[in-house]
């Protein structure tokens, strides 16, 4: 039996991550990264915070290649999910609070807990936002200090790179974890096969706001995780696989 063939538009070094996954859940990975990570070197704030917020395991990693101390921020990290919390933790944060939700979980997370209240927090992340978390964190009166450290840097795949990776037949299904990077990875698509690509292919998204940004094309079908996480992902494929 054929292993259902997953596209992973992820940047490389999480594309990476993504396929040990997929292999251990008896799926196939086609990896083609549709962006990357750059840091934008831009210098992180002084002075002394009461936390930073991550959003993104790229921006932990960015902060701990700058040498970033934890201490500066009161040794706490607010963090979207555990895959991102650990690496807060491994940063040598202390005090590291999980969403497992996205931005906006963790926005209503900060916003219900009254110990939060009038917060300074760090927020590393990048100058394209799809979620507007200084505005969604006004109950709390956090005061939010962005540092806009890295971007998302767009790739163009060639016609040939798109069609080696699709090889014999286009996978089965496409993950999108973003509603930025799947609006961009849907427009190379369309340039390399026209809305035929679309009519073939089942599309999974992380959260509804990531599937806002391919909507507008023809796929074959559209997905929601059930939970804003990548193993969720895997395990509607694989549901919708034996269905």
């Amino acid at each position: 039996m054929t292993a259902t063939r997953i596209l992973v538009t992820r940047e490389r070094k999480s594309a990476q991550d993504t396929a040990q996954n997929l292999i251990a859940a008896g799926l196939e990975p086609v990896l083609m990264p549709f962006f990357e990570v750059v840091d934008t070197g831009l210098q992180i704030p002084e002075g002394s915070f009461d936390g930073v917020v991550f959003t993104s395991r790229n921006a932990v990693e960015i902060f701990a290649q700058r040498g970033f101390e934890p201490s500066k921020a009161s040794n706490f990290a607010l963090c979207v999910g555990e895959k991102t919390a650990e690496l807060a933790r491994r940063m040598g944060f202390t005090r590291v609070l999980s969403a497992n939700g996205g931005g906006a979980k963790l926005a209503e997370q900060i916003n219900s807990e009254p110990k939060y209240y009038g917060h300074c927090l760090l927020y590393p992340t990048t100058a394209k936002r799809a979620f507007d978390l200084q505005s969604a964190l006004i109950p709390a009166a956090i005061t939010l200090t962005l540092c806009e450290i890295y971007n998302h840097q767009e790739i163009s795949p060639d016609q040939k790179e798109i069609s080696d990776g699709f090889g014999k037949h286009i996978p089965e299904y496409a993950f999108v974890y973003s509603m930025l990077s799947g609006k961009h990875f849907a427009q190379e698509l369309q340039k390399f096969g026209g809305n035929e690509i679309f009519v073939a292919m089942n599309l999974v998204a992380i959260s509804k706001n990531a599937a806002q940004g391919v909507l507008s094309y023809p796929w074959r079908n559209v997905y929601v995780a059930n939970q804003p996480n990548e193993f969720s992902m895997i395990d509607r494929v694989n549901k919708l696989s034996l269905a």
